[in-house]
């Protein structure tokens, strides 16, 4: 976190919520509400390991990089079921056309539809690992 206090806050309770550091030296005080304090903390030891400057995080680039969590968790959950589907389809559609150009007499077309099935395995296993059937 740039130049700022390096490592983990914690919360402490005096008369108000503040947040020390490892080292217990208070880093913010005269915080309202222990809600208040846990997300400080939070976000603060959220950013402990990331590379980004404090500059750009201002700026927005954690914004940026997680753009899609702008969307809701219905439209995630709708996303991911649709994804899934379409690895599906498309792991029955190498299969039906790697069986099909089994019984195919033109060379070419063989050819051509086996190496369409092996491209179709091969994006498979780079996009959809944890959907790949062994």
């Amino acid at each position: 976190m740039s130049e700022h206090t390096k490592g983990r806050l914690v919360i402490e309770k005096s008369s108000m919520f503040q947040a020390n550091d490892e080292s217990g030296k208070i880093v913010a005080s005269g915080i309202e509400s222990k809600a208040n304090a846990r997300r400080l903390v939070a976000c603060w030891n959220a950013f402990e390991a990331s590379e980004l400057s404090t500059t750009q995080i201002e700026d927005g680039a954690f914004d940026k990089m997680h753009a899609d969590r702008n969307c809701t968790i219905g439209e995630r959950e709708t996303a991911r079921a649709d994804r899934d589907e379409l690895i599906e389809a498309l792991r029955e559609t190498s299969s039906m056309l790697r069986a099909a150009m089994l019984i195919v007499d033109d060379d070419y077309t063989r050819t051509t539809g086996l190496e369409r099935a092996t491209t179709n395995s091969v994006l498979l296993a780079k996009h959809a690992p944890r959907h790949a059937k062994p």
